[in-house]
């Protein structure tokens, strides 16, 4: 019991990774680990009725990330909006006029036009790894983890098939979705063997 209940997060866990990216998802391989996720918990508990929220993951999510040009739904997130909450409290705070309320907003919004201009914000300063000098930090940098740790986790792997971008590397075989990871081939935690 307890092998199949961390299979299940295990899955939870790999498709909220691939709903909330803003990565290239295949979403193929995203639906069928859906429908099986969802077929297994089923079968397992057929008691259980699924919530609003979990029938929309794992019922909807590929389709809506299909719809989104097969790209994670992370770019929708209300995260940067959230995080302009924070500059527009400072901007009217310290860096615009008090005088009126129509010249404290004129101000935010003259400051948020700017911030938001295309030359301007080609001035910013651009992040680069000091491991492998790619568009992000040496914290998040993949190679650096490969070297660091030696190989991925078996949850890493997964994920990795998932933001697969080409429909050409689906294996075609039957079976848990284990065994459709092409790196995995000799490993089924489905049956407990390796």
């Amino acid at each position: 019991m307890g092998s199949v209940i961390g299979k299940f997060l295990t899955n939870l866990s790999i498709i909220l990774r691939a709903v909330s990216s803003k990565q290239t998802v295949n979403t193929h391989q995203l639906d069928q680990l859906c429908k099986e996720t969802a077929i297994k918990l089923v079968q397992h508990w057929p008691t259980f009725r699924f919530t609003p929220t979990m029938h929309e993951i794992l019922a909807h999510s590929a389709a809506l990330i299909h719809a989104n040009e097969s790209r994670g739904l992370g770019t929708l997130s209300e995260e940067p909006l959230e995080h302009n909450n924070k500059n527009l409290r400072a901007y009217r705070e310290r860096l615009a006029r008090k005088t009126t309320q129509q010249a404290n907003l004129t101000d935010v919004l003259t400051r948020l036009w700017i911030k938001s201009d295309p030359i301007v914000r080609s001035y910013r300063r651009v992040v680069k790894c000091s491991f492998c000098n790619g568009p992000h930090n040496v914290r998040s940098c993949p190679k650096k983890c490969e070297v660091t740790s030696g190989c991925l986790s078996f949850e890493d792997h997964l994920v990795d098939c998932i933001f697969t971008t080409s429909r050409n590397s689906v294996p075609k075989v039957d079976g848990c979705f284990v065994w459709r990871c092409p790196r995995l081939s000799s490993r089924c935690d489905h049956h407990g063997r390796h």
